[in-house]
C-alpha cells in the first residue's frame, strides 16, 4: 500500500504540477502574499547615488561649453544615422567623453 501511495502521490504531483502552475502563480502573486516594502517597513531610502571608489582617480573633463562641437540638424542627424559594430582600440578623447556624459546625463 505504501508503494501505491507514493505513485498515486507522485502522479498526481506531475498532474497538478502541469495543470496548476499558472493557477498557483496567479493565487501566490495576489496583493495579499506580497511583502512589505522597504519604505512600509520604514527604512531610510537609499542613497540616490553610491559615492565614488576613493581608489579609482577622478578625472577632470573639458566643461560642455567649451567644446568645438559643429552643430547637427536633427534632419541630418537622423538620416546619417548608422548602426557600427566595429570598435577601434583606441579609447576615446576626454572631450568625447565629457560631450557624450553631457548629452546622456547632463554631467
Amino acid at each position: 500500500m505504501h508503494c501505491e501511495y507514493a505513485m498515486t502521490t507522485a502522479s498526481s504531483k506531475n498532474t497538478s504540477r502541469s495543470a496548476g502552475v499558472g493557477s498557483v502563480f496567479l493565487e501566490k502573486t495576489k496583493y495579499a502574499y506580497i511583502q512589505k516594502s522597504d519604505q512600509q517597513k520604514g527604512l531610510p531610502q537609499p542613497p540616490l547615488e553610491l559615492p565614488p571608489d576613493p581608489d579609482l582617480p577622478v578625472l577632470d573633463l573639458p566643461r560642455p561649453e567649451t567644446l568645438n562641437i559643429p552643430p547637427l540638424n536633427l534632419r541630418t542627424a537622423i538620416s546619417r544615422r548608422r548602426s557600427v559594430r566595429s570598435y577601434i582600440r583606441e579609447p576615446i578623447t576626454g572631450e568625447e567623453l565629457s560631450f557624450l556624459l553631457w548629452c546622456t546625463q547632463r554631467v
